[in-house]
């Protein structure tokens, strides 16, 4: 669960998000600074916080919730090339090393000068940014994640073909 001092942060900026519910969002010129900024330090300094309790099991839950629970391979086509990843954290998959979740958070902060994206960055090799936006034209209480690993483990088996 979440603190009660994350609870107390976000709570004013859900309740002004609630008030003007069914608004347009592009009516809102400082919606980074207004909205997204201070959730996503709320984020951080929650992440933070629950890391120094326990570090280990912090970022593997958060990894383990992101990725899945079962093992597989990640297929990409892009600029004439296919890639095949192997995620390989239980050692299920008959190809690639065995992928470490366990690890400890070394930075987590906002992203250079982004006032909509943090960036998570762990000592086994992932890096995660998290780009917060709306999803509705419509101002509603409901901001979401969106999520891209920008860094993998060396353990993370990469196969690229040219096509």
């Amino acid at each position: 669960p979440c603190s009660d001092l994350y609870k107390k942060d976000i709570k004013p900026i859900f309740d002004e998000l609630e008030k003007r519910r069914g608004g347009l969002w592009k009516e809102i010129k400082d919606k980074s600074q207004r909205f997204y900024l201070p959730l996503l330090e709320a984020f951080i300094d929650e992440l933070k916080g629950l890391h120094r309790s326990n570090p280990e099991e912090v970022s593997s839950s958060l990894l383990r919730y992101l990725l899945g629970k079962h093992d597989f391979y990640k297929v990409v086509k892009e600029n004439g090339e296919v890639s095949i990843q192997s995620f390989n954290f239980l050692g299920d998959l008959g190809w690639g090393k065995r992928t470490k979740l366990k690890g400890e958070i070394l930075k987590a902060a906002m992203r250079g000068n982004s006032n909509t994206t943090a960036e998570v960055i762990f000592d086994n090799g992932w890096h995660l940014s998290f780009r917060i936006h709306n999803a509705s034209r419509n101002i509603e209480p409901s901001l979401k994640f969106d999520i891209q690993i920008v860094g993998y483990p060396p353990s993370v088996k990469n196969h690229e073909i040219k096509l």
